[in-house]
């Protein structure tokens, strides 16, 4: 992706754009977040990182950008991928069966919540001296968020 970007370029125009737009984020318990602060070992979600996003570039996605214990990835931009819909609900479901395998080896589970809605964004690149940043904004973005906090939700009251 990054090669195909320097090539091709992500220009600084705002367009508008079918997109599949997937957050992805960690769900821990309170006590897991005491402990693992405590013991400043992130070994068990960093490895559990580096599956999801192998799944994820396996059906077309791409990070946009990691936001904390999580990130938005997109299908669909900054190229456009066929049916990117499709390919990011694969993805999350093959990313939900990844972290069941994980966690029947570990002690200590991991749980994920993934948010994924498809529609028109607007994407852009930003440009500052020094840096670009590529983003999207619209309400498929806000709505895929929205989703994904609702997991945080159901962890919180389990």
């Amino acid at each position: 992706m990054a090669e195909r970007l320097l090539v091709e370029g992500a220009g600084t125009d705002s367009d508008i754009r079918q997109v599949a737009v997937m957050f992805v984020d960690f769900a821990a318990s309170p006590q897991r977040r005491v402990r693992a602060h405590r013991s400043r070992s992130s070994t068990g979600s960093t490895g559990a990182f580096a599956v999801l996003v192998e799944i994820l570039d396996r059906h077309g996605g791409i990070v946009n950008k990691f936001i904390g214990d999580g990130f938005l990835a997109l299908f669909g931009a900054p190229f456009e991928v066929d049916d990117a819909a499709h390919h990011a609900v694969g993805a999350a479901r093959e990313m939900l069966a990844a972290m069941e395998r994980i966690n029947s080896a570990s002690h200590w589970p991991l749980r994920i919540g993934i948010g994924v809605h498809f529609g028109e964004v607007v994407r852009a690149t930003s440009a500052r001296p020094g840096r670009k940043e590529y983003t999207v904004i619209g309400d498929t973005v806000n709505f895929a968020s929205r989703l994904e906090a609702l997991n945080r939700i159901s962890v919180r009251s389990s």
